[in-house]
């Protein structure tokens, strides 16, 4: 019988991984929003396989345990009531178990989610649908919820060989948008997944764990594996926003 065999440095490398600062140009970015609004699946009305599968990526007693994780958090900082938004959200599966956990502690007065495909006939609980691309929902909602959401967002590599990964980099542009508009207002990001690795654009990791506009409150072990890529490592960071 052959012995699996995993790799050791998947989850090192694409920690170690840095941002590009030549995403950050003007000319940059508007490229990259123009490639968005071209993509197939921005346009796409539905996804067959999410709306006949609602369950969430993570399993279901980890998505609660995050909610049990946060909930405390903010209870633990005189948090009594709170407003979300969460993007890139998907079929909202697991943003029903985690509104659902964390109401049991905290009034939520409003839940967003958004998505580039529309789920709304997938909603359920109180929980409000917008079909947007992240940029644009934080544009139009980031002034009004205390917390920035993104729970296993899809995972990009900002270049492959000589070209530009056009689905990548909208979270990266995204929580630095929510900053910016939210500085010293007492608000957060909360990432729930495998930060810049397995969930997310590759270089999140080290862009959030040292950007000098947010701090790391809170980080959290949720699940820890292995699979044929290696250690896998499932955490919820809570970053403040100073």
């Amino acid at each position: 019988m052959s012995k699996t065999t995993y790799s050791t440095t998947r989850l090192r490398d694409e920690r170690n991984a840095v941002i590009n600062p030549i995403v950050d140009l003007k000319e940059f970015r508007e490229i990259m929003v123009k490639q968005w609004n071209e993509t197939l699946i921005n346009s796409a009305l539905v996804n067959s396989h999410q709306e006949q599968q609602p369950l969430p990526t993570l399993p279901i007693k980890i998505v609660e345990y995050a909610g049990d994780i946060l909930k405390n958090y903010l209870i633990s900082l005189g948090k009594k009531e709170i407003s979300v938004l969460e993007v890139m959200s998907g079929n909202c599966s697991g943003s029903r178990f985690l509104h659902r956990t964390i109401s049991k502690g905290l009034k939520i007065n409003e839940w967003i989610c958004t998505d580039i495909i529309d789920f709304t006939k997938t909603i359920k609980e109180n929980i409000k649908f917008h079909k947007l691309d992240g940029l644009k929902a934080v544009e139009q909602y980031g002034n009004c919820v205390d917390i920035l959401l993104l729970m296993c967002p899809p995972p990009n590599q900002i270049f492959d060989g000589n070209h530009v990964n056009p689905m990548s980099l909208c979270d990266y542009y995204l929580m630095n948008d929510f900053i910016a508009m939210n500085k010293g207002k007492n608000k957060f990001i909360v990432f729930i997944g495998e930060l810049g690795a397995s969930d997310g654009t590759e270089g999140l990791y080290k862009y959030m764990l040292s950007n000098s506009k947010i701090k790391l409150s809170h980080r959290q072990m949720l699940i820890s594996s292995y699979n044929q890529f290696g250690p896998i490592e499932k955490e919820i960071f809570i970053f403040s926003i100073l």
